[in-house]
Formats: structure tokens, sequence, C-alpha cells
């Protein structure tokens, strides 16, 4: 069964918040739901595409965040609750990181969504 990006952006929040304690963004104008929804359809994109190696998929996460974190950098996003200047400009370093310059830690939460995007999508089929 097809996973649409919804569904995988529920599923990446379910299991961030599982691994960190992040909470479960809700559909809706915030950066959390936004950046599941982009990070779920660049990773969903790279599955169907026949990329099954972990920080293949992982980094299509990162870029799907990072989207969504340069966009709310920007102003590009019209947020329920504005993002502090101090957040988004933590976040805009990451994103202007390439996945493989990432702290181990920052490429781990992508990671933790890229496995858990594959498995529903292929149902474990995976190379590290």
């Amino acid at each position: 069964m097809s996973q649409t990006i919804e569904q995988l952006a529920h599923l990446a929040n379910e299991v961030l918040d599982k691994a960190y304690g992040y909470g479960i963004s809700q559909p809706g104008q915030n950066f959390g739901w936004l950046s599941s929804v982009e990070s779920a359809r660049a990773a969903k994109e790279a599955v169907e595409n026949g990329i099954t190696k972990i920080d293949d998929i992982a980094a299509a996460v990162h870029s799907g965040w990072n989207r969504t974190a340069i966009a709310d950098f920007r102003g590009e996003l019209e947020l329920d609750t504005p993002t502090t200047t101090e957040r988004k400009a933590k976040r805009n370093l990451l994103a202007q990181m390439p996945y493989e310059h990432l702290p181990e830690e920052e490429k781990e939460k992508d990671r933790v969504v890229a496995r858990a995007i594959l498995i529903a999508l292929k149902g474990g089929q995976n190379e590290v």
C-alpha cells in the first residue's frame, strides 16, 4: 500500500517524538508540520527512485527540512506561531550544511525519519 505524504509526515513526527521527545506537530501552519511534510516528500521521492541506503534517504530528509528552514529564515512562511530570530538563525546554519557535514547527532535525526519511511514504503528492505 502506498503511503501519502501526509501519512509519512505523521510517521516522521511520531518517530521523532519517540526518539527525542519533540511532541507531535499537528497539520497546519507550524514549522514542525511543514518541515515534516517536506522531509517526507523528499524521502518518498528518493525511495520511489530506488534509493535504499539509509544515509542517502536521510540526505533527502535533510534536504526537505532545509526547504522549510530556509523559507522560514527568509520570512516566506506565515506560521501560526512565528519562529524566534534565534531559532531561525540556528536552523538556517544547519540548513546551509550538506548532510555529509552535519554533526552526527543531526544526521541521526534524519536517519530516524529515513528508516521509518523506508519501512513504511518498502517493508524494511534497506542497506546501511
